[in-house]
């Protein structure tokens, strides 16, 4: 008689690891001189890629699991090698160290601060980091916001993290959260937010971390467009003037505490120029002797930002306050139009000169820069437009630009993802001459492709040798 309850097992095997990213940070984490690396967070692992300059192929060194939800990265620096803070669905602050000579992630400090779950009230949604690594603000979508001191003794390694500052504020939802470049002042923190009160109206908020008081308060606040939806801070210090870019629908502007703004549109597509352009993605890249800024709106076309300031020299300007703050005066901000590429997650730019390009969908892209894109093409300048009213009333024919093929930056390396999978399909084989394959739909829009999964070793090229002419034997 058969058994009708068998004992039987389950196994579990992941075919193909996720490939949707979080977040993408870049920095010196293994503490290699003049080494870079970059880390790619997925919703449930954390992967250490590495750009290899000589052959440009851009490869995976590790993949280790999170065990949690992954909802946000970034990076803390610190005097030897960069660290990555990660937040959770476990409610926890995670700082986690790369050893590279043992080529694993070491976690150096997990500091509870919410219950578990994810939550509209969780500050789990948001990070930012100041870039001297002396504060950390993390924020909820709803009314929560914390800052984190983190201490680290140089010589053991050992990283304290001192009781969260709560800084909330009830029926109030962020946007977007920022960590401004103040140089050596107090840090600040900008913030697109609105208010139950009055739903259609956003603000931006500037929290200032008082660092001899260890007290954080709202430095000001300032009624901005219903359509804010991205920060972009500008480096201080003496790098530059400190600020932020706000970014709006069809427009940039230039923020900064105690200084005035600066408007410049964004320009849209020739053959769609009722669609305004909203900044889904950007990057700030600092030289020897200056910065640039790289955005990239909803459809994929990337501008570039070039912002005139005074010296740390000349100090001969005019503020609206009688505190001076940052290096130097703000005279004008200029957009052009860089190059197209698929819409991404996260944008980096590597000092070897490489553009990381995480895409939303499909598969992620090296490009190399060829030029800076300082040619005569058109361009529009701050000065042209003296209020947002009158950005807003320049004609769409002004505005137009033609996209083209890729003329600063060409493509070197892709690495195949399929996300998002649509739909996926199992061929049948007879196992002798035809074994299963799997048929994926990934991809979106232009991005879109049936790819093929098949069971199999990929090969490695050892070495190359040329054969003569005419082959004997």
């Amino acid at each position: 008689m058969a058994d009708i309850n068998p004992d039987f097992s389950l196994y579990h095997l992941t075919l193909k690891q996720q490939s949707g990213s979080v977040g993408s940070i870049i920095g010196n984490f293994s503490g290699l001189q003049k080494s870079q690396e970059v880390v790619i967070a997925t919703q449930t692992s954390l992967q250490l890629w590495k750009f290899d300059k000589g052959t440009k192929a851009f490869k995976k060194a590790l993949f280790q699991n999170a065990f949690a939800n992954i909802t946000n990265i970034a990076v803390y620096p610190t005097s030897s090698k960069d660290l990555i803070l990660l937040v959770s669905d476990a409610g926890a602050l995670t700082i986690v160290e790369y050893l590279a000579n043992k080529n694993k992630f070491h976690t150096l400090k997990n500091e509870i601060f919410y219950k578990t779950g994810v939550r509209r009230t969780s500050p789990i949604e948001y990070i930012a980091s100041d870039l001297r690594g002396r504060a950390v603000m993390l924020g909820a979508i709803e009314r929560t916001k914390l800052v984190f001191t983190i201490l680290q003794n140089g010589e053991s390694n050992l990283v304290h993290v001192n009781s969260p500052i709560e800084m909330n504020r009830s029926d109030v939802l962020t946007f977007d959260m920022k960590a401004m470049d103040t140089g050596l002042e107090n840090p600040i923190f900008a913030t697109i937010e609105t208010e139950y009160s009055s739903p259609t109206q956003k603000l931006l908020n500037y929290y200032e971390f008082d660092l001899g008081l260890n007290h954080v308060m709202l430095l000001e606040s300032e009624t901005i467009r219903h359509s804010s939806n991205h920060i972009i801070p500008v480096p201080g210090g003496v790098h530059g003037p400190s600020g932020i870019f706000l970014c709006s629908e069809g427009m940039i502007q230039y923020k900064c505490p105690f200084k005035p703004t600066h408007y410049v549109p964004i320009p849209t597509r020739a053959g769609n120029s009722n669609l305004r352009s909203f900044i889904v993605a950007s990057v700030v890249h600092k030289m020897k002797n200056g910065f640039f800024c790289l955005a990239q709106n909803q459809f994929g076309d990337i501008f570039k930002i070039i912002i005139d300031f005074l010296s740390p020299q000349e100090r001969s300007f005019d503020i609206m306050d009688e505190r001076e703050s940052g290096p130097g005066m703000v005279t004008s901000i200029t957009v052009k139009y860089f190059d197209t590429i698929p819409v991404c997650k996260s944008l980096l730019i590597l000092k070897s000169g490489f553009l990381l390009a995480d895409c939303e969908a499909g598969d992620r892209h090296v490009y190399q820069f060829e030029k800076l894109g300082d040619g005569d093409d058109n361009e529009w300048n701050s000065q042209d437009y003296p209020d947002e009213l009158s950005v807003m009333e320049e004609e769409i024919k002004n505005l137009v630009f033609e996209t083209k093929s890729l003329e600063n930056i060409v493509l070197v390396n892709s690495n195949t993802m399929l996300h998002p999978m649509v739909e996926m399909k199992l061929s049948d084989g007879d196992f002798i001459n035809n074994l299963p394959e799997l048929y994926s739909l990934t991809g979106s829009k232009a991005n879109s492709a049936v790819k093929i999964l098949h069971n199999s070793i990929q090969l490695s090229e050892i070495v190359t040798q040329d054969l003569p002419s005419k082959i004997l034997g």
